[in-house]
């Protein structure tokens, strides 16, 4: 299977809260088969479905259409924000609007806001996220479908900055997680196997302040990248989006591949 995931970056803004590995994968299998097709209704098989998502569980047809009801549920109320570029505006917007499954024809129908369909069309600008869907579906934890997801954005570069309240929302971690916490459940062995598989020579170093008893204040991503030619936009974009964190402030610097010895 090489079938190609690809999205308008704005997907990235929509935090996954609380989805488990195989609803990730069935949500990315419904966007790849909806991409640059100009439409606001697909109906996709169980077969095919089952398929894209390395769906593994015994379950009848009956059985699967209430699994999609809970997967639906989840996802008709996903949301995102578009700011504009000097961040004095927003636009909130939900990407889906309706599903239909029916297990007696098997099928599921999808129904997109046309408002937002370039999320799914419109890839002008170099603004898109790229990867293949088996390699995504074969991450084994959420933490790590998500940083996998927020890296190949910045894949041309091999460089992102996380304010730690940026990367507590995109990753949906707990306001009970302290920093040792994060380290624990978040940075897991799988999560570090998976990312060390993904992304050659990836670091990861936490950033820390200047302020009282310095402060984590971010995470710093570093890895090959993927193209010769940076791409000045989003590096631009990374710029905007830590304004006020200096990403030189840091103490500790982790390799991924050393922390599997």
């Amino acid at each position: 299977m090489h079938e190609i995931v690809k999205y308008h970056n704005d997907l990235n803004t929509v935090p996954m809260r609380k989805f488990s590995e195989i609803e990730l994968n069935i949500f990315m299998a419904v966007v790849q088969q909806m991409r640059d097709k100009s439409m606001d209704k697909i109906q996709l098989s169980f077969t095919r479905l089952k398929e894209l998502a390395n769906w593994k569980r015994k379950k009848d047809d009956a059985e699967f259409t209430k699994y999609l009801h809970s997967v639906a549920e989840k996802l008709i109320h996903l949301s995102g924000t578009r700011w504009s570029p000097d961040g004095k505006s927003f636009d909130m917007f939900i990407l889906f609007t309706r599903f239909t499954a029916d297990s007696n024809s098997q099928t599921l129908d999808v129904s997109v806001n046309p408002e937002f369909s370039y999320i799914l069309n419109d890839f002008t600008g170099g603004n898109f996220d790229q990867y293949e869907l088996a390699e995504f579906v074969a991450l084994s934890t959420t933490y790590g479908k998500t940083l996998y997801r927020l890296l190949k954005q910045y894949r041309t570069t091999g460089y992102l900055n996380l304010p730690i309240d940026k990367f507590r929302e995109l990753l949906t971690v707990p306001k009970s997680y302290s920093i040792s916490d994060i380290d624990k459940h978040v940075f897991t062995k799988s999560t570090r196997k998976d990312m060390a598989n993904a992304f050659k020579h990836l670091k990861i170093r936490k950033v820390y302040g200047k302020g009282r008893g310095k402060p984590l204040v971010g995470y710093e991503f570093l890895f090959d990248k993927e193209t010769a030619n940076a791409d000045q936009k989003r590096i631009e974009f990374d710029k905007r989006a830590m304004q006020g964190f200096n990403p030189n402030n840091t103490s500790a610097d982790w390799d991924f591949r050393k922390l599997l010895e």
